[in-house]
């Protein structure tokens, strides 16, 4: 029996560098903004992001989309 993916939402999560600590290893933090349109392209995510790290107080790493699917069988 094949299965399908019915994607329903996405999440947005911004990577943030937020320091070293005092062995000198990276500090990272993660923020994340859920229940995106499922229908949002990626560029527009994008420019989401970018607007979004305008304003934080710490540098942002990388954006990653997170797709949740609820597969059909």
């Amino acid at each position: 029996m094949a299965v399908i993916a019915d994607r329903y939402d996405s999440d947005l999560v911004l990577e943030l560098y937020i320091g070293t600590n005092d062995e000198g290893k990276d500090l990272k933090k993660t923020k994340s903004i859920s229940k995106i349109n499922s229908t949002a392209t990626d560029e527009q995510l994008y420019a989401v992001g970018t607007a979004i790290a305008e304003v934080l107080k710490y540098e942002v790493i990388e954006f990653r989309r997170i797709n949740k699917n609820l597969l059909i069988g």
